[in-house]
Protein backbone atom coordinates (compact mmCIF):
# COMPACT_ATOMS: atom_id res chain seq x y z
CA UNK A 1 0.00 0.00 0.00
CA UNK A 2 0.86 3.50 -0.59
CA UNK A 3 1.54 5.95 2.60
CA UNK A 4 -1.26 8.51 3.52
CA UNK A 5 -0.42 11.40 1.31
CA UNK A 6 2.03 13.96 3.33
CA UNK A 7 3.28 11.45 5.50
CA UNK A 8 6.64 9.67 4.87
CA UNK A 9 6.92 5.60 5.42
CA UNK A 10 9.17 5.37 9.23
CA UNK A 11 8.02 8.87 10.49
CA UNK A 12 6.56 9.59 13.66
CA UNK A 13 2.92 10.58 13.64
CA UNK A 14 2.05 14.23 13.93
CA UNK A 15 0.98 13.96 17.56
CA UNK A 16 4.42 13.09 18.44
CA UNK A 17 6.18 15.65 16.44
CA UNK A 18 7.52 18.58 18.72
CA UNK A 19 4.89 21.44 18.77
CA UNK A 20 6.08 25.11 18.22
CA UNK A 21 4.92 27.43 21.37
CA UNK A 22 2.36 29.65 19.91
CA UNK A 23 3.25 33.17 19.50
CA UNK A 24 1.37 35.96 21.49
CA UNK A 25 -1.61 37.45 19.91
CA UNK A 26 -0.43 40.89 18.24
CA UNK A 27 -2.65 43.12 20.80
CA UNK A 28 -0.49 41.37 23.31
CA UNK A 29 2.59 42.33 22.38
CA UNK A 30 1.24 46.18 22.11
CA UNK A 31 -0.21 45.69 25.78
CA UNK A 32 3.58 44.00 27.55
CA UNK A 33 4.96 47.39 26.80
CA UNK A 34 2.28 49.89 28.07
CA UNK A 35 2.12 47.64 31.57
CA UNK A 36 5.01 48.13 31.82
CA UNK A 37 5.88 51.71 31.23
CA UNK A 38 2.81 52.51 33.74
CA UNK A 39 4.28 49.98 36.07
CA UNK A 40 7.75 52.34 36.10
CA UNK A 41 5.54 55.63 35.58
CA UNK A 42 3.95 54.50 39.12
CA UNK A 43 6.90 53.46 40.49
CA UNK A 44 9.18 56.61 39.63
CA UNK A 45 5.64 58.95 40.70
CA UNK A 46 6.22 56.98 44.18
CA UNK A 47 9.69 57.34 44.98
CA UNK A 48 9.66 60.69 46.18
CA UNK A 49 7.29 60.18 48.70
CA UNK A 50 8.83 56.94 49.64
CA UNK A 51 12.61 59.30 50.15
CA UNK A 52 10.35 61.89 51.81
CA UNK A 53 8.89 59.50 54.40
CA UNK A 54 11.70 57.97 55.21
CA UNK A 55 13.42 61.31 55.98
CA UNK A 56 10.60 62.69 57.63
CA UNK A 57 11.17 59.10 59.75
CA UNK A 58 14.38 59.64 60.75
CA UNK A 59 14.14 63.63 61.20
CA UNK A 60 11.13 62.73 63.52
CA UNK A 61 12.59 60.38 65.49
CA UNK A 62 15.77 62.68 66.04
CA UNK A 63 14.41 65.99 66.46
CA UNK A 64 11.85 64.27 69.83
CA UNK A 65 14.46 61.79 71.18
CA UNK A 66 16.52 64.95 70.76
CA UNK A 67 14.52 67.41 73.16
CA UNK A 68 13.25 64.75 75.79
CA UNK A 69 17.40 64.44 76.20
CA UNK A 70 17.77 67.61 76.70
CA UNK A 71 15.21 67.94 79.04
CA UNK A 72 16.46 64.70 80.92
CA UNK A 73 19.85 66.16 81.22
CA UNK A 74 20.03 69.62 81.17
CA UNK A 75 16.65 70.62 82.79
CA UNK A 76 18.22 73.82 84.68
CA UNK A 77 20.17 74.94 81.81
CA UNK A 78 18.36 78.59 80.03
CA UNK A 79 18.35 77.21 76.60
CA UNK A 80 16.61 73.75 77.57
CA UNK A 81 14.28 76.25 79.52
CA UNK A 82 13.58 78.89 76.78
CA UNK A 83 13.17 75.51 74.45
CA UNK A 84 10.43 73.83 76.25
CA UNK A 85 8.70 77.05 77.15
CA UNK A 86 7.22 77.38 74.43
CA UNK A 87 4.52 75.51 72.40
CA UNK A 88 6.20 75.90 69.38
CA UNK A 89 8.79 72.78 70.10
CA UNK A 90 5.43 70.48 69.42
CA UNK A 91 4.82 71.77 65.71
CA UNK A 92 7.94 69.79 63.91
CA UNK A 93 6.92 66.61 64.85
CA UNK A 94 2.90 67.81 64.80
CA UNK A 95 3.38 69.09 60.81
CA UNK A 96 5.56 65.96 59.83
CA UNK A 97 2.09 63.87 60.67
CA UNK A 98 0.00 65.73 59.11
CA UNK A 99 1.96 65.58 56.16
CA UNK A 100 2.64 61.58 56.48
CA UNK A 101 -1.25 61.22 57.07
CA UNK A 102 -1.95 62.63 53.91
CA UNK A 103 0.37 60.87 52.02
CA UNK A 104 -0.66 57.63 53.23
CA UNK A 105 -4.49 58.09 53.19
CA UNK A 106 -6.21 55.74 50.75
CA UNK A 107 -9.93 55.41 49.62
CA UNK A 108 -10.00 52.36 51.80
CA UNK A 109 -8.55 53.75 55.24
CA UNK A 110 -11.80 54.93 56.60
CA UNK A 111 -13.02 51.74 55.79
CA UNK A 112 -10.57 49.50 57.74
CA UNK A 113 -10.47 51.57 60.48
CA UNK A 114 -14.05 51.64 60.89
CA UNK A 115 -15.32 48.50 59.19
CA UNK A 116 -19.40 48.50 58.65
CA UNK A 117 -22.52 49.90 56.54
CA UNK A 118 -25.72 51.84 57.56
CA UNK A 119 -27.76 48.99 56.22
CA UNK A 120 -26.43 46.60 58.26
CA UNK A 121 -26.78 48.75 61.79
CA UNK A 122 -30.37 49.15 60.67
CA UNK A 123 -31.05 45.29 59.77
CA UNK A 124 -31.83 44.85 63.09
CA UNK A 125 -30.28 42.18 65.93
CA UNK A 126 -27.21 42.93 67.42
CA UNK A 127 -24.95 44.02 64.74
CA UNK A 128 -22.35 46.97 65.51
CA UNK A 129 -21.45 49.06 62.56
CA UNK A 130 -18.27 51.48 62.37
CA UNK A 131 -16.15 49.67 65.48
CA UNK A 132 -12.77 49.19 64.87
CA UNK A 133 -11.26 45.90 64.51
CA UNK A 134 -8.34 44.50 65.27
CA UNK A 135 -7.32 42.60 61.72
CA UNK A 136 -8.73 45.71 59.67
CA UNK A 137 -6.20 47.99 61.81
CA UNK A 138 -3.26 45.63 61.52
CA UNK A 139 -3.57 45.73 57.66
CA UNK A 140 -3.65 49.41 57.43
CA UNK A 141 -0.78 49.92 59.63
CA UNK A 142 1.21 46.88 57.44
CA UNK A 143 1.68 49.89 54.97
CA UNK A 144 4.72 51.62 55.11
CA UNK A 145 3.74 55.55 54.76
CA UNK A 146 0.96 54.50 57.23
CA UNK A 147 3.69 52.54 59.90
CA UNK A 148 5.40 55.71 59.43
CA UNK A 149 2.58 58.71 60.41
CA UNK A 150 1.82 56.16 63.68
CA UNK A 151 5.37 56.17 64.62
CA UNK A 152 5.51 60.19 64.36
CA UNK A 153 1.86 60.65 66.34
CA UNK A 154 3.41 58.51 68.91
CA UNK A 155 6.43 60.45 69.13
CA UNK A 156 4.13 63.96 69.39
CA UNK A 157 2.27 62.72 71.87
CA UNK A 158 5.03 61.62 74.00
CA UNK A 159 6.85 64.45 73.17
CA UNK A 160 3.89 66.25 74.83
CA UNK A 161 3.52 64.55 77.60
CA UNK A 162 7.39 64.75 78.15
CA UNK A 163 6.85 68.29 78.10
CA UNK A 164 4.49 68.63 80.46
CA UNK A 165 6.02 66.40 82.84
CA UNK A 166 9.27 68.61 82.58
CA UNK A 167 7.10 71.90 83.21
CA UNK A 168 5.26 70.59 85.93
CA UNK A 169 8.67 69.55 87.03
CA UNK A 170 10.23 72.93 87.10
CA UNK A 171 7.05 74.59 88.48
CA UNK A 172 6.58 71.92 91.38
CA UNK A 173 10.04 71.57 92.11
CA UNK A 174 9.87 67.86 91.51
CA UNK A 175 12.93 65.68 89.86
CA UNK A 176 11.44 64.80 86.56
CA UNK A 177 14.53 63.08 84.79
CA UNK A 178 13.52 59.54 84.82
CA UNK A 179 9.68 60.35 84.39
CA UNK A 180 10.87 62.41 81.09
CA UNK A 181 13.12 59.63 79.66
CA UNK A 182 9.69 57.24 80.19
CA UNK A 183 7.58 59.59 78.65
CA UNK A 184 9.83 60.17 75.36
CA UNK A 185 9.49 56.04 74.82
CA UNK A 186 5.87 55.61 76.55
CA UNK A 187 3.85 58.68 77.55
CA UNK A 188 1.24 56.69 79.69
CA UNK A 189 4.00 55.12 81.85
CA UNK A 190 6.16 58.05 81.92
CA UNK A 191 2.69 60.26 83.43
CA UNK A 192 2.25 57.19 85.98
CA UNK A 193 5.93 57.48 87.64
CA UNK A 194 5.83 61.60 87.33
CA UNK A 195 2.49 61.31 89.28
CA UNK A 196 3.98 58.39 91.85
CA UNK A 197 6.87 60.90 92.32
CA UNK A 198 4.80 64.11 93.38
CA UNK A 199 2.80 61.57 95.91
CA UNK A 200 5.19 60.11 97.36
CA UNK A 201 7.06 64.37 97.59
CA UNK A 202 10.61 63.23 96.05
CA UNK A 203 12.05 63.16 99.18
CA UNK A 204 15.32 64.78 99.77
CA UNK A 205 15.67 65.32 96.51
CA UNK A 206 12.40 67.07 95.72
CA UNK A 207 13.13 69.72 98.57
CA UNK A 208 16.55 69.96 96.90
CA UNK A 209 14.95 70.56 93.28
CA UNK A 210 12.67 73.41 94.97
CA UNK A 211 15.65 74.95 95.97
CA UNK A 212 17.01 74.97 92.37
CA UNK A 213 13.47 76.57 91.54
CA UNK A 214 13.12 79.18 93.63
CA UNK A 215 17.10 80.75 92.14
Amino acid sequence: MRPALGLCAGAPPAAALPRRAPRPAASARRRAPTCAAAAAAAAAAAAPHAAATAWLFAGSTLYAGGLALLMAAAPRWRATRALAASPACLAPPAAAYALLLAWSWRPDTLALVLPGSLAAGLAGGWAPQFFPRLAGVAALFARPATAASLWVHLLAVNLFAARAIYLDGLAEGVPTRAAVLLAAAAAPLGLLAHAAVKVRGGGGSCMAARRLARL
